[in-house]
């Protein structure tokens, strides 16, 4: 409890201070920060700006208490690494010359809060993609997907049925959020949903994929794109990357996916047969994500965000999400 405390309440100066000696500047004259910290858009952990008396800039990562082990983290930073030196434009997190754990890329505060430092890069984000920003993209992700082929998470998780779908019915089942009429018969049919989607996951191949590559995780700039917020880079599917960039289900939005997957096979193979999977993966990670609600619902900035969480109006939509995609489902 005391490091989520802690968590929650990130003290300004104490952030500094860790900053700086985590660069090792603490006992420097020309390279100290300015006391500037601009919180970035993160609920799950504490993202900030900030930058050096010299005009250096930067980003800094809090991790949530709890959430990743040093190892898993570890992981999440090497991967970043070999993503890097196959021309794969991401951010790289910095070495820190004065960590203080057994990761070179990785601190921590006297409470156990782990972070870690990385450049700032500058771009912005584009809601909508052209054809041609849909084959640019295609390409990196093709190029992301050869190293995650070659990539096996030990410490990370599985994007499976028993985490994903499982351990969330557990927990909304026991959560005091769950527990109306129209939240019992959300569960009621996640349960009845439950056998045809983990039949039609169980066979995809699995590999690191970055997994939650939607487009607010990529950044364009003149260079072009490049991703960002590696957090939940898991074990899985490569399809999931694909159907996170292209949400849609209409004409165009399939006309653009056909465009994504053609680029992508200029550079890597495609198993085409796996998007037959995408509407009971995308039933699986709104499952997943009530679930990853519920369970930061301690933290008062989840409280604010999700403000109407656990109404009747909330499940009352889910419910419909969750029936549009069994009946798309159901219809591949």
């Amino acid at each position: 409890m005391k490091e989520k405390n802690s968590f929650y309440s990130l003290d300004h100066n104490k952030i500094l201070n860790h900053l700086e000696a985590a660069l090792g500047l603490t006992n420097s004259r020309s390279r100290r920060c300015t006391g500037k910290l601009l919180a970035l858009n993160s609920i799950e952990n504490r993202v900030l700006a900030f930058d050096l008396e010299n005009g250096e800039e930067y980003v800094t990562k809090f991790y949530r208490p709890n959430r990743w082990t040093l190892e898993q983290i570890s992981e999440e930073h090497q991967f970043l690494k070999s993503l890097g030196e196959y021309e794969v434009p991401v951010v790289e997190a910095l070495d820190l010359p004065a960590s203080n754990t057994s990761s070179p890329t990785i601190s921590q505060t006297e409470d156990g809060i782990f972070f870690c430092i990385f450049p700032k890069m500058r771009g912005r984000l584009k809601d909508e993609l052209q054809l041609e920003e849909v084959s640019i993209l295609a390409r990196f992700v093709a190029r992301l997907h050869i190293v995650g082929s070659q990539t096996t998470f030990q410490h990370r998780k599985q994007l499976n049925i028993d985490s994903w779908l499982w351990d969330s019915i557990d927990f909304l089942d026991q959560s005091p959020l769950a527990e109306s009429p129209m939240a019992e018969r959300y569960l009621q049919m996640i349960d009845e949903s439950a056998e045809i989607i983990g039949a039609t996951i169980a066979p995809l191949e699995h590999i690191a994929i970055h997994g939650d590559c939607h487009c607010g995780n990529v950044l364009w700039n003149e260079q072009g794109p490049f991703f960002t917020d590696f957090d939940d880079s898991v074990m899985g599917p490569p399809v999931q990357d694909l159907w996170m960039i292209l949400r849609g289900r209409d004409a165009e939005d399939l006309k653009q996916r056909d465009a994504f997957i053609e680029a992508y096979e200029s550079i890597h193979a495609f198993d085409k047969d796996s998007l037959q999977s995408i509407e009971a993966l995308r039933a699986l990670r709104m499952i997943h994500y009530n679930a990853w609600i519920a369970r930061r619902w301690d933290d008062p900035s989840f409280q604010k965000m999700f403000a109407h969480f656990g109404g009747d109006s909330w499940w009352r939509e889910e419910i419909q999400a969750l029936h549009e995609c069994m009946e798309a489902l159901s219809g591949n």
